[in-house]
């Protein structure tokens, strides 16, 4: 069966949600500052003083409000989508989408239980409901499977006995300003009830201490990259960003060092794909035109392409190794698997700063490669279903 997230296209653009970069992608950035910033901003994750919370894997990303009145409405997060009030609105918005109506009135239904009294609005994730299927009990183990990461909880623990007893499941991890930007949420922001689990984003400081070994490792690697960036220029990424943004998602598919050689055949297959869209010899040449440009660009900047790809590679160790320590720490009393293999779940967020403007994720590769792997599935289901 086909999760929610296979079949939903989600919106970056919808007020709330913004996108998340791999720490890796600013080695591409055409500004060079940002991959400056990106390395502190790692190091500070590892050293325990920049801000971080659990990424939480759920089945669909919410908002919801209270009003000055006291009112509660809630809506999918989608551009376009209106929030809803009341059970009759979410099936006038929603009746054809049962996989959005759903989730929708299960959060409505309960809302009042948690939302804080005071107005304001908030963006979160829905984990389960109450049907039959939504969780399984076994072994003294509650569990539920939102899209790629199953959580599972001991039965005998507090926060575990809740769960099983709990007939919704949401992580509410951001508060939303009056323009729209996310802030991440402290614990106790919320009532608690038993019909409700919350599961916990917050990560105390206690979780996220890195053993010295770990963080020789991490230093390691962002020594290489600091090393690499001196005197390293930016400019040839213009044009390029979105390409090798793109090109460096094929390391989670092959585990393979990225390479100027490889690259040049990436690019070469998406200018094909573009000349092959358009249909008069003007427009081909055109685009055969830029694929060469582009070709020829790489070429003349091959030793700083190669560069760059060295320190994605260092950068997304360095992200990798802080990855996996803090899911050994950070776990906040889950068990996380995937398929059959225990994992270290989604990673961490952490947010932008005064200081610094970008959110930024550090996530375990072998949750990137089962999302992408997923997202393979989904894609080859769709054009099957398109024949």
């Amino acid at each position: 069966m086909l999760r929610f997230k296979q079949y939903i296209v989600e919106a970056a653009e919808a007020r709330g949600i913004l996108h998340l970069p791999h720490a890796a992608e600013f080695a591409f950035h055409p500004d060079k500052t940002h991959l400056s910033s990106a390395l502190n901003r790692i190091s500070q994750v590892a050293r325990g003083t920049a801000p971080i919370t659990r990424k939480i894997d759920d089945k669909m990303s919410f908002q919801i409000k209270r009003e000055d009145d006291g009112k509660i409405a809630v809506k999918y997060k989608g551009a376009g989508a209106k929030y809803n009030y009341s059970q009759e609105d979410i099936q006038a918005q929603h009746g054809n989408k049962p996989h959005v109506a759903g989730p929708l009135s299960d959060i409505l239904e309960h809302a009042h239980k948690f939302m804080p009294k005071k107005a304001g609005e908030y963006q979160g994730g829905y984990l389960f409901g109450s049907s039959a299927d939504s969780r399984t009990t076994k072994e003294g183990r509650t569990s539920y499977e939102p899209n790629t990461v199953k959580y599972s909880m001991d039965n005998k623990s507090e926060e575990g006995s809740k769960l099983a007893k709990s007939s919704l499941g949401v992580v509410v991890h951001s508060k939303l300003d009056k323009d729209g930007r996310p802030t991440p949420v402290g614990a106790g922001e919320f009532n608690s009830h038993p019909d409700v689990h919350m599961m916990s984003h917050v990560i105390s400081p206690e979780e996220r201490k890195v053993p010295s070994a770990v963080m020789n490792k991490i230093n390691e690697h962002l020594d290489a990259a600091h090393q690499l960036a001196k005197e390293h220029a930016h400019a040839h990424h213009e044009g390029h960003q979105q390409h090798l943004v793109s090109y460096g998602n094929s390391y989670f598919d092959t585990n393979k060092k990225l390479n100027v050689k490889d690259y040049k055949k990436f690019v070469t297959a998406k200018g094909q794909k573009e000349i092959d869209k358009v249909k008069t010899d003007k427009a081909k040449n055109l685009k055969k035109a830029a694929l060469q440009s582009s070709l020829e660009h790489i070429d003349k900047h091959a030793d700083k392409f190669d560069r760059s790809f060295k320190i994605y590679h260092h950068v997304q160790k360095a992200t990798e190794t802080l990855a996996h320590s803090l899911a050994k720490t950070a776990h906040g009393g889950y068990k996380s698997h995937i398929g059959d293999n225990e994992t270290g779940g989604e990673g961490v967020f952490s947010a932008a700063t005064p200081e610094w403007k970008e959110n930024i994720k550090i996530v375990p590769r072998d949750f990137t490669v089962a999302n992408r792997q997923r997202s393979a599935m989904f894609q080859a289901s769709r054009a099957q279903v398109k024949k």
